[in-house]
């Protein structure tokens, strides 16, 4: 299905283009999510098929907008021609995994 192969090009290019901008390597995002490097060369190189329960993990984790992520322009402030130049926002840092709380008694 081509929207599919489409979806899944945009957000690998743009999840790449997030961690390149936070100057972080598949290793160090592999350790975030808590997966491997070969599932983020994967998803990057959109050869993964994501569920939308991971796409939104995965947002979540690295604190951007899953629609933003889906679509085929860059998900970063002035990174697109069309963008206003002078926009100030800015990309936030990637957070460790969380450790999982105490289980309850």
């Amino acid at each position: 299905m081509q929207t599919n192969n489409n979806l899944r090009l945009a957000f690998g290019a743009n999840l790449k283009e997030v961690r390149e901008a936070r100057g972080i390597s598949q290793d160090q995002l592999a350790d975030i999510l808590g997966c491997t490097r070969s599932y983020i060369s994967g998803v990057e190189n959109g050869d993964r098929n994501l569920s939308l329960k991971s796409v939104e993990m995965i947002c979540e984790r690295i604190e951007m907008d899953p629609l933003t992520m889906l679509r085929s322009t860059s998900p970063l402030p002035n990174r697109n021609p069309t963008e206003n130049s002078e926009s100030t926002e800015t990309t936030p840092e990637l957070r460790p995994k969380p450790e999982p709380g105490p289980e309850p008694t």
